[in-house]
């Protein structure tokens, strides 16, 4: 773990699935890291705080008028990133994975199903 993220602040572990995780801060980036049981690293799941530029044209493209919400990098042993994306617009909600030059690799959408008459007045 101390190679891997020398930088790690506030690490906390836990049991997982797959060995053992660990959430912790590297350069004000919220991560979580998942270690096998024999201490390999597996993946990582870093919170960015505004999407790369390929992923924002990429969405904004597909899926018109959405703006992004949330997303993660995810980097996993075998070399391989991935991003997962929440975008939405006025009447959908969308979850999103890409890769790093903007490919949509899957997304799924969500109706957004409130309008004004599912507000009660409260006066």
């Amino acid at each position: 773990f101390k190679v891997k993220f020398p930088k790690a602040q506030d690490a906390e572990w836990s049991e997982s699935d797959e060995g053992y995780e660990a959430e912790f801060y590297e350069n004000d980036m919220g991560k979580t890291a998942i270690f096998s049981e024999d201490g390999k690293w597996v993946s990582t799941r870093t919170v960015l705080d505004e999407a790369p530029a390929a992923i924002s044209k990429a969405v904004s493209a597909k899926f018109k008028g959405a703006n992004v919400d949330g997303v993660t990098l995810i980097e996993v042993n075998d070399g391989t990133s991935t991003y997962e994306i929440s975008a939405s617009n006025d009447s959908a909600s969308y979850s999103i994975v890409a890769d790093k030059t903007g490919k949509i690799l899957s997304s799924e959408e969500f109706a957004n199903d409130m309008d004004d008459s599912d507000y009660e007045d409260e006066e």
